[in-house]
């Protein structure tokens, strides 16, 4: 019996009703419905699956017992030639088992459709690696979603832009997009500021409002005000992305550099994105600055972090070898800004890092992902910007930081 079968297999008793109470099973013989379960079930597993996926795909979809091994492996291939990798395409189908049962020629007019919407077809085969379904979905409903969304107060260009980064938005309905904005507006935000949070992080229309408060609450427990928290979230969105622990770790990792409860607050306060780095980034940053008689300089401005520490290690070596000592009273020339710096001194960046190599200083380990990590940080933000202004704008204007002895010529 069939249902012997899928008991042996280990699909529970409404797994089996579902699967031999399906359509597609009514159409096959008893004797060919027990080779396929069979078959198909070992040729889910060679792609990877454990029996639990196998078994949750298929009751998903169990018409996938009545396709062919051969038009499962072609199916697969027609995804790979979209674009997509062997581990793309099983961990796609994971997720969305239809797949198995879209064609290629639906697929390929829904990518088309969906161009017109103003997607590339590089950013929609991006977003199915995120979101399977979304080859199921109508596209005249996607489109109603996104004029929906633009509604609520945001642009055409910043609609397209989130679903390209969280398709999953395309998952909710209007309802629920609209109370989550609400519900984001009551815990002390303006309807402006939700519309700014949620643009750069998208990803919180798939957080309950319960996570939301808990990540918040969690500052006020490690000594944020309300005020605080809202200041917080506002300037640095991705905070809504860590759990509580790693956020309550991550001031815990600040202290353990040396600075007080009191101390690594404050620094959090003005430079939210520190809860994004890594304590092995920050710890670096703040050996060199402790090298420098600098350890509390990071206390007060908390910028100086943004800096990778390849650059401020750079600049630092290239200043001592012109006979030029940094403190407190000039540390602000390691943060002039890049094209100050380099008309002032006429050396490049580039130059300058393949000159003085913070790589080779502390030997070998993996500073370039830290450098990608710092510079993510400050990517579409203001901190840099705003560092090299409050530096500049301090009493030894720029063009007086470096004496005419000191000057670099043409060489």
């Amino acid at each position: 019996m069939p249902r012997d079968v899928l008991k042996k297999l280990g699909y529970n008793e409404d797994e089996i009703n579902k699967i031999v109470g399906s359509y597609a099973m009514r159409r096959m013989k008893s004797d060919t419905i027990k080779m396929n379960f069979e078959r198909n079930f070992n040729y889910l597993k060679s792609l990877g699956y454990t029996n639990e996926e196998v078994i949750r795909i298929t009751t998903a979809l169990p018409a996938i017992y009545v396709y062919s091994v051969e038009n499962m492996n072609k199916k697969i291939d027609e995804f790979k030639e979209m674009g997509y990798s062997q581990q793309e395409v099983v961990k796609m189908i994971k997720t969305s088992p239809q797949l198995f049962g879209a064609s290629k020629e639906n697929i390929k007019k829904k990518i088309e459709e969906m161009e017109g919407l103003g997607l590339s077809y590089r950013d929609i085969i991006k977003m199915g690696k995120k979101l399977p379904a979304i080859f199921g979905y109508g596209v005249e409903s996607v489109r109603q979603k996104i004029e929906g969304i633009e509604k609520l107060g945001y642009t055409r260009e910043e609609v397209i832009k989130m679903i390209k980064i969280s398709p999953s938005i395309l998952s909710h309905s209007m309802e629920s997009i609209k109370q989550k904005l609400e519900d984001i507006e009551e815990l002390g935000y303006t309807r402006e500021e939700v519309i700014k949070i949620t643009k750069e992080k998208s990803s919180m229309f798939g957080l309950s409002i319960e996570s939301i408060k808990n990540k918040m609450n969690g500052l006020i427990e490690l000594g944020f005000d309300e005020e605080d928290v809202i200041e917080i979230t506002k300037s640095f969105p991705t905070m809504f992305g860590l759990s509580k622990e790693t956020i309550k770790q991550k001031v815990e990792d600040v202290e353990k550099l040396g600075y007080s409860r009191e101390e690594s607050i404050k620094m959090i306060k003005v430079l939210p994105p520190i809860l994004g780095l890594s304590i092995e980034n920050m710890k670096q940053k703040v050996q060199f600055f402790n090298s420098l008689g600098l350890h509390s300089l990071v206390a007060e401005k908390p910028r100086v972090l943004m800096q990778s520490i390849q650059v401020s290690y750079a600049r630092y070596q290239f200043y001592k070898d012109k006979g030029i000592s940094i403190d407190r009273k000039n540390f602000s020339r390691l943060f002039m800004g890049q094209k100050p710096f380099e008309k002032q001194y006429k050396v490049s960046k580039n130059d300058l890092l393949d000159k003085y190599k913070y790589q080779e200083h502390i030997g070998e380990i993996d500073t370039y992902k830290l450098a990608q990590e710092t510079m993510e940080e400050q990517k579409d933000t203001s901190y840099m910007y705003e560092t090299e202004a409050e530096f500049e704008n301090q009493k030894e204007e720029p063009e007086k930081l470096v004496n005419e002895d000191d000057q670099i010529g043409d060489e």
